[in-house]
């Protein structure tokens, strides 16, 4: 239990103060008015000592608090992160700390929310900027990239900047692999819709081929989430780049996109790279859409002169790619 000695030295004043009115407060101890009128007065003082001292105690507190995130502030590198928290901390007494309960309770919540995702080694964007901001991510790959989609695809790759980032990939021989979830009891929205629709699977197989070439996708496997046994425990939209970053798309239970979170953290990297390891085993070779020979050779080089069957070669890099990121 953690003592408060601030509070003890308030109460402990008081009770000075009390005993110091009763017993040296100079009065006519035969003057029985005069003796309850020193009563009083000693409770008074004491009362008003307590308001008094508890009021400059929680200034002190408040300040020594202020005092304490400066301290942290001044231990960041960078001067605009410090200022964003500086903002944050001072927003919140500004506008929240003496709020009604219910928008209190939200902007708690929110900043739990962004203090447990911080916990988690990761970090939010917004519905309305992960296109573009996910999208950058891949000019930093160097070896490869692997996503898995849920669903919809309106969302990323409707983006045009987006699309530009993944064939920009392709260019600097960057291979990218995608598997595209499905599943007949889910209504998702395709690039060009406008609404939610139950696609058959074979019309969403187009949709993934289509995709495939559009994006300049090495190998796209389409996985039919209704026949994977044992069922996933999971329906996860995200992006792990060279084994060392992970952008994901929380979702919610229509598959609809709530927000994006990114992420360096080593265990949520081996986590994602599980996952993925999972979706491999639900694969079935109708439903796999793979780069042309012709063009694995123009862009992928070190694949120029490697020996496969016909029209296996982006299956190969599809293999040597997944055996890099689960390791087996």
């Amino acid at each position: 239990m953690r003592i408060d000695f601030g509070s003890i030295i308030v109460i402990g004043l008081s009770v000075l103060l009390w005993a110091a009115a009763e017993w040296f407060f100079p009065i006519d101890s035969t003057n029985p008015n005069a003796v309850k009128q020193k009563h009083f007065w000693s409770i008074i003082l004491s009362i008003f000592s307590l308001v008094i001292g508890f009021d400059m105690k929680n200034s002190f507190d408040m300040q020594g608090r202020v005092d304490n995130v400066g301290a942290v502030f001044h231990r960041l590198d960078s001067s605009d992160i410090e200022e964003k928290f500086q903002s944050i901390f001072t927003l919140y007494q500004q506008h929240f700390d003496h709020a009604k309960p219910i928008l209190r309770g939200w902007a708690v919540d929110a900043l739990n929310q962004l203090n447990q995702d911080m916990k988690e080694g990761y970090i939010s964007l917004p519905p309305q900027v992960a296109p573009r901001e996910i999208g950058l991510v891949y000019q930093y790959a160097h070896q490869h990239i692997v996503a898995s989609n849920v669903g919809n695809t309106n969302v990323y790759f409707s983006s045009r900047d987006y699309i530009a980032a993944n064939t920009a990939a392709r260019n600097r021989g960057i291979p990218v692999i995608r598997f595209y979830l499905w599943s007949k009891d889910h209504a998702v929205q395709l690039t060009g819709s406008t609404q939610p629709k139950l696609y058959s699977k074979d019309e969403f197989f187009q949709e993934v081929k289509a995709l495939n070439a559009a994006l300049g996708t090495v190998y796209s496997v389409m996985i039919d989430v209704d026949q994977v046994s044992p069922p996933l425990a999971a329906f996860r939209d995200m992006l792990l780049l060279d084994d060392s970053f992970v952008a994901e798309s929380r979702l919610s239970t229509n598959w609809s996109l709530l927000r994006a979170q990114a992420t360096e953290d080593k265990g949520n990297i081996d986590d994602a790279a599980n996952y993925l390891h999972t979706l491999m085993s639900a694969i079935q070779p109708d439903y796999v859409a793979p780069m042309s020979d012709e063009d694995v050779r123009t862009y992928f080089h070190h694949y120029e002169k490697a020996k496969a069957e016909p029209g296996r070669l982006a299956e190969q890099i599809f293999n040597d790619v997944m055996k890099d990121v689960t390791g087996r």
